[in-house]
């Protein structure tokens, strides 16, 4: 049986599109400043739960200097503890846990730097969480917060805090990206084994047409 060489030469270009859709898992949103001029959360459910993320948050909102208010980013857990990313009008960020209900603590000892237009970075990789500014620098580093699977993100703030703008908010799964090249692999043969299949068939099929 000859298989047309057109159809072999798709399968290097379908691994990599398999490739490129498995690291493609990601969910974003936008907050509008009216969202955060209240103290009371405005929560959004994610498309899934996220195991090991990577969550990107840019800031473009325009603070009331006479209010001195903070602009938070609620990530919640399914397990109902949650961080609270808080953007300060000094450009100072501060992450906040909450592991259960009335009980908090500050997870950074030097204040991180945001700076409006630019990504703030969290990213949780096997229980460990870090932080990194819009200058690029760590504030946050291998926090051991364990288990921490997102299920929602959310925002609040205090009245007649911002008088325009927004945030975007972007949560990333990194869970296969991380893994090594044979744990990839591993992901992907079933996809290629398929795609092989197909093509076997194909080649049956029209050897019978002929």
């Amino acid at each position: 049986m000859k298989i047309n060489k057109k159809i072999v030469y798709l399968v290097p270009l379908v691994i990599l599109l398999l490739c490129q859709t498995v690291h493609a898992s990601s969910w974003k949103t936008t907050f509008h400043y009216s969202q955060f001029n209240t103290s009371t959360l405005t929560y959004k459910a994610l498309d899934k739960v996220y195991e090991n993320w990577e969550i990107s948050i840019n800031v473009q909102l325009e603070y009331n200097t006479t209010t001195q208010a903070v602009a938070k980013i609620r990530i919640n857990s399914t397990d109902n503890s949650y961080l609270d990313v808080c953007f300060s009008l000094g450009n100072n960020v501060d992450v906040w846990y909450y592991p259960f209900a009335g009980t908090s603590h500050k997870l950074n000892v030097v204040n991180g730097f945001w700076e409006s237009g630019k990504s703030l970075k969290l990213r949780l990789e096997d229980g460990y969480l870090k932080a990194v500014g819009t200058d690029t620098n760590e504030f946050l580093r291998d926090y051991v917060l364990g288990v921490f699977e997102v299920d929602m993100l959310g925002c609040y703030g205090s009245a007649y805090g911002f008088l325009s703008g927004f945030v975007t908010v972007e949560i990333v799964s990194i869970s296969l990206r991380q893994q090594s090249t044979y744990e990839q692999i591993k992901v992907l043969l079933p996809y290629v084994f398929g795609f092989v299949c197909v093509v076997v068939l194909l080649g049956v099929i029209s050897k019978f047409v002929r």
